[in-house]
């Protein structure tokens, strides 16, 4: 395969001749995850307190339905 086509095969951007550089050669780009707790400036952990208020707020609602129906 010869002409315009031939470079960038693997769709990452090189060229196949050892090219410098290029978006796959950057180490520092991604960003590391930060928690809720870090972004509110807290000690507890505020992702699994979520997760089980939304049980506990789910199980309120069937509880207060169940009780609804039986008036």
């Amino acid at each position: 395969m010869s002409g315009k086509g031939a470079k960038g095969l693997s769709g990452k951007g090189l060229s196949g001749k050892g090219a410098k550089g290029t978006m796959s050669d950057k180490k520092g780009d991604k960003k590391k995850p930060t928690s809720r707790s870090v972004k509110a400036g807290l000690q507890f952990p505020v992702g699994r307190i979520h997760r089980f208020l939304k049980v506990i707020a789910s199980v309120v609602v069937l509880v207060l339905l169940q009780s609804f129906l039986r008036c």
